[in-house]
């Protein structure tokens, strides 16, 4: 049965966090907006899990931060991948650092190339490699136009001995 606008802004915390799974997975998205951050703070771990990809994106940027604020680890890979691109550029530096092994993977394509530098280095843990991953999306990008001119110089190859390949290759 879904909620009227008076009983979800009614809602103490002893209420939100006995709420069934049936009853968070039959919020309708109109309805969340009505949630405020304080009571989203109420919502427990096991229910975080609960909220279904279109609840997820449906949430503000300011709902979703109350929400996972130091519980991101909550969220499953399902609602990892369903958040939206100004739901992620919204994350802490503290939160993409807690992201788990497997939360990092499930992360499309799309949604890693939308984090911030400072973003991409606390995913990457600080590396090199936060830097290489670009690097190597354009370079492979580019021998796909298989125009000699657009290989990148050797000066901006990541690897040492690729570089000498790729000068190789840019001198032909």
């Amino acid at each position: 049965m879904p909620f009227t606008s008076d009983e979800i802004k009614s809602l103490t915390p002893e209420q939100i966090k006995a709420l069934s799974n049936k009853e968070i997975k039959s919020i309708k998205v109109e309805q969340l907006r009505l949630f405020t951050r304080v009571q989203l703070r109420d919502f427990t771990s096991v229910q975080l899990r609960l909220f279904t990809r279109i609840q997820i994106r449906a949430f503000t940027i300011k709902q979703l931060n109350a929400l996972i604020s130091n519980r991101i680890k909550a969220l499953t890979d399902d609602q990892i991948k369903a958040l939206r691109i100004d739901q992620l550029q919204s994350l802490s530096i503290k939160d993409i650092k807690a992201l788990t092994g497997e939360q990092r993977k499930a992360l499309t394509g799309e949604q890693r190339k939308a984090l911030t530098g400072e973003q991409r280095k606390a995913l990457n843990g600080d590396s090199v490699d936060a830097e290489v991953e670009d690097v190597d999306a354009i370079r492979y990008e580019n021998l796909d136009q298989k125009e000699p001119n657009s290989l990148l110089p050797p000066s901006k190859c990541p690897y040492p001995s690729s570089g000498r390949f790729l000068e190789f290759l840019y001198n032909l």
